[in-house]
């Protein structure tokens, strides 16, 4: 009886060592999904904040794109206006020099 009594606690005791070794890791597996889980949500804040600050910088260059176009346009205008005015004193020029050979 009393070995019997020993084998049953000693059994009952590694049930209870088993289980708080289970227990343990079951604690440690949660803890260790947890912090991925967190890391991960972080990750994704992290990328939504450099996709928000890359939609800015992408609205900027944009904008300054248009900038620049209209800046162009407005060049190309004053160069057509040069060109005219030149033309025109070239006209005048030839037209002088024909009232002079007259």
């Amino acid at each position: 009886d009393a070995r019997l009594a020993g084998g049953l606690l000693d059994s009952e005791a590694r049930f209870k060592d088993g289980m708080l070794d289970a227990e343990t890791r079951l604690k440690e597996g949660l803890l260790a999904a947890g912090a991925e889980a967190e890391q991960q949500r972080t990750a994704r804040l992290d990328a939504e904040h450099r996709c928000k600050v890359a939609e800015k910088l992408l609205k900027n260059a944009e904008k300054r794109l248009g900038d620049a176009e209209q800046l162009w346009n407005d060049a190309e205008k004053r160069l057509g206006n040069i060109e005219q005015r030149w033309t025109d004193s070239e006209q005048r020029c030839k037209d002088t020099e024909q009232r002079c050979k007259e």
